[in-house]
């Protein structure tokens, strides 16, 4: 198992809804509005990535993922005990 963080940029309301409950289903935790954490293993990062190419349109968001080196989560430093805030629908 390793860490990873994925963060998106998703132009449309639908796909960016799409995009953050398919990563909350698949276990990642939101860290801020476009970038979750989560604990995968090969075969489930490409599972996640593969349902996650199928949710976005390619010409217009961006998605990117970033193995973390490290092997526990008590290594995370960060500052500020802020919760998640859940995530805002845009209003166009």
């Amino acid at each position: 198992m390793r860490l990873w963080m994925i963060c998106y940029d998703i132009a449309d309301n639908r796909r960016r809804t799409q995009v953050a409950h398919w990563l909350a289903d698949q276990g990642a935790e939101r860290t801020q509005e476009s970038v979750f954490e989560g604990w995968f293993d090969h075969r489930g990062i490409e599972r996640t990535l593969d349902g996650l190419a199928m949710r976005i349109e390619a010409s217009e968001d961006t998605i990117r993922a970033y193995p973390q080196r490290m092997v526990d989560s008590d290594r995370r430093q960060g500052s500020g005990n802020a919760p998640a805030r859940p995530a805002r629908h845009w209003m166009v």
